[in-house]
Protein backbone atom coordinates (compact mmCIF):
# COMPACT_ATOMS: atom_id res chain seq x y z
CA UNK A 1 0.00 0.00 0.00
CA UNK A 2 1.25 3.39 -1.03
CA UNK A 3 2.01 6.19 1.64
CA UNK A 4 0.86 10.00 1.05
CA UNK A 5 3.39 12.69 1.86
CA UNK A 6 3.81 15.11 4.29
CA UNK A 7 3.48 19.00 3.20
CA UNK A 8 6.85 20.46 4.64
CA UNK A 9 6.48 23.92 2.78
CA UNK A 10 3.78 26.02 0.89
CA UNK A 11 4.50 29.09 -0.91
CA UNK A 12 2.35 31.37 -2.80
CA UNK A 13 2.67 31.72 -6.67
CA UNK A 14 -0.09 34.09 -6.54
CA UNK A 15 -3.37 35.50 -4.50
CA UNK A 16 -4.76 31.59 -5.85
CA UNK A 17 -2.54 29.46 -6.62
CA UNK A 18 0.57 27.78 -3.69
CA UNK A 19 2.91 25.37 -4.20
CA UNK A 20 3.54 22.60 -1.65
CA UNK A 21 6.40 20.76 -1.14
CA UNK A 22 5.86 17.68 -0.30
CA UNK A 23 8.49 14.94 1.69
CA UNK A 24 7.66 11.44 0.97
CA UNK A 25 8.27 8.72 3.71
CA UNK A 26 11.03 6.04 3.07
CA UNK A 27 9.60 2.80 5.10
CA UNK A 28 6.06 3.44 2.85
CA UNK A 29 6.14 2.67 -0.93
CA UNK A 30 5.74 6.54 -2.53
CA UNK A 31 2.16 7.57 -3.22
CA UNK A 32 2.43 8.85 -7.33
CA UNK A 33 -0.71 8.70 -9.75
CA UNK A 34 -0.52 6.47 -12.74
CA UNK A 35 -1.27 8.48 -15.67
CA UNK A 36 -1.25 12.29 -16.29
CA UNK A 37 -4.57 13.31 -15.10
CA UNK A 38 -7.32 14.87 -16.95
CA UNK A 39 -9.56 18.01 -16.65
CA UNK A 40 -12.55 17.76 -14.38
CA UNK A 41 -15.32 20.45 -14.23
CA UNK A 42 -13.47 22.31 -11.43
CA UNK A 43 -9.80 21.00 -12.00
CA UNK A 44 -7.76 21.21 -15.04
CA UNK A 45 -5.43 18.95 -16.80
CA UNK A 46 -2.29 17.76 -16.01
CA UNK A 47 0.03 20.55 -17.34
CA UNK A 48 2.76 18.04 -18.61
CA UNK A 49 -0.11 17.25 -21.14
CA UNK A 50 0.38 19.37 -24.55
CA UNK A 51 -3.06 19.53 -24.37
CA UNK A 52 -3.85 21.01 -21.74
CA UNK A 53 -4.47 24.70 -21.66
CA UNK A 54 -1.47 26.81 -20.63
CA UNK A 55 -1.72 29.80 -18.52
CA UNK A 56 -3.97 27.84 -15.73
CA UNK A 57 -1.41 28.53 -13.14
CA UNK A 58 1.16 31.15 -13.04
CA UNK A 59 4.40 31.42 -14.88
CA UNK A 60 5.56 31.65 -11.13
CA UNK A 61 4.29 28.25 -9.72
CA UNK A 62 6.54 26.69 -12.57
CA UNK A 63 9.33 28.88 -11.22
CA UNK A 64 8.82 27.76 -7.60
CA UNK A 65 8.53 24.22 -8.77
CA UNK A 66 11.73 23.85 -11.44
CA UNK A 67 14.55 22.40 -8.94
CA UNK A 68 12.09 19.22 -8.66
CA UNK A 69 14.00 18.41 -11.76
CA UNK A 70 17.55 19.80 -10.85
CA UNK A 71 20.16 17.37 -10.75
CA UNK A 72 19.84 15.15 -7.13
CA UNK A 73 17.01 16.57 -6.00
CA UNK A 74 14.95 15.26 -3.33
CA UNK A 75 11.56 17.02 -3.61
CA UNK A 76 8.90 15.80 -6.09
CA UNK A 77 6.69 17.65 -8.57
CA UNK A 78 3.34 16.88 -6.90
CA UNK A 79 -0.50 15.84 -8.75
CA UNK A 80 -2.99 19.32 -8.48
CA UNK A 81 -5.35 16.96 -7.94
CA UNK A 82 -4.09 15.44 -4.90
CA UNK A 83 -5.86 16.77 -2.30
CA UNK A 84 -3.29 18.41 0.60
CA UNK A 85 -4.70 15.36 2.84
CA UNK A 86 -3.08 12.82 0.56
CA UNK A 87 -0.34 14.62 -1.31
CA UNK A 88 0.92 12.04 -4.59
CA UNK A 89 3.40 12.64 -6.69
CA UNK A 90 2.78 13.87 -10.56
CA UNK A 91 2.59 10.95 -13.13
CA UNK A 92 4.00 13.60 -16.10
CA UNK A 93 6.49 14.38 -13.57
CA UNK A 94 7.53 11.27 -13.03
CA UNK A 95 7.04 10.68 -16.92
CA UNK A 96 9.18 13.10 -18.02
CA UNK A 97 11.06 15.32 -15.43
CA UNK A 98 12.36 12.87 -13.02
CA UNK A 99 15.17 10.95 -14.15
CA UNK A 100 17.51 13.41 -12.25
CA UNK A 101 15.61 13.68 -8.95
CA UNK A 102 17.21 11.34 -6.44
CA UNK A 103 13.93 10.70 -4.26
CA UNK A 104 12.68 8.95 -7.83
CA UNK A 105 15.76 7.18 -7.90
CA UNK A 106 15.70 5.53 -4.54
CA UNK A 107 12.35 4.26 -5.46
CA UNK A 108 13.19 2.39 -8.16
CA UNK A 109 16.30 1.47 -5.99
CA UNK A 110 13.78 0.22 -3.16
CA UNK A 111 11.71 -1.75 -5.69
CA UNK A 112 9.07 0.86 -6.51
CA UNK A 113 7.35 -0.33 -9.66
CA UNK A 114 7.27 2.91 -11.48
CA UNK A 115 6.57 0.94 -15.21
CA UNK A 116 2.62 1.31 -14.35
CA UNK A 117 2.60 5.05 -15.24
CA UNK A 118 1.93 5.41 -18.61
CA UNK A 119 0.20 8.31 -21.26
CA UNK A 120 -1.85 7.63 -23.86
CA UNK A 121 -1.49 11.71 -24.32
CA UNK A 122 1.86 13.57 -25.71
CA UNK A 123 3.56 15.00 -22.70
CA UNK A 124 6.01 17.61 -22.91
CA UNK A 125 9.60 16.83 -23.26
CA UNK A 126 11.19 18.22 -20.33
CA UNK A 127 10.32 20.40 -17.37
CA UNK A 128 11.71 23.56 -19.46
CA UNK A 129 9.42 23.26 -22.54
CA UNK A 130 6.85 23.04 -19.98
CA UNK A 131 7.51 26.19 -17.87
CA UNK A 132 8.53 27.91 -21.15
CA UNK A 133 5.11 27.46 -22.95
CA UNK A 134 3.66 28.44 -19.54
CA UNK A 135 5.05 31.83 -19.18
CA UNK A 136 8.41 31.65 -17.66
CA UNK A 137 11.06 33.51 -19.79
CA UNK A 138 13.63 30.85 -21.48
CA UNK A 139 16.29 32.92 -19.99
CA UNK A 140 15.02 33.00 -16.53
CA UNK A 141 17.91 31.41 -14.08
CA UNK A 142 15.67 29.00 -12.55
CA UNK A 143 15.57 27.05 -15.99
CA UNK A 144 19.33 26.92 -16.28
CA UNK A 145 19.82 23.76 -13.86
CA UNK A 146 16.53 21.63 -14.92
CA UNK A 147 17.95 18.39 -15.98
CA UNK A 148 16.07 15.47 -17.84
CA UNK A 149 15.89 17.12 -21.41
CA UNK A 150 13.44 15.24 -23.78
CA UNK A 151 14.15 12.47 -21.67
CA UNK A 152 11.90 10.38 -19.92
CA UNK A 153 11.83 7.69 -17.18
CA UNK A 154 12.11 4.19 -18.48
CA UNK A 155 12.62 2.49 -15.57
CA UNK A 156 16.39 1.13 -13.51
CA UNK A 157 16.59 -1.55 -15.91
CA UNK A 158 16.76 0.78 -18.84
CA UNK A 159 18.47 3.79 -17.59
Amino acid sequence: MSSSGKIIRARSADANHRVLSVEQPTDTPPAFRRRPCQPTADQPACPWRLDARTGEYPAQAYRLSAPTTYNMATRTFGCHQSTVQHPQTCAGFLLCGAGDNLTVRMWAARGTDLSQITSDIPLYASYRDMAIANGVDPNDSVLAPCRGESTHWTGPEKR
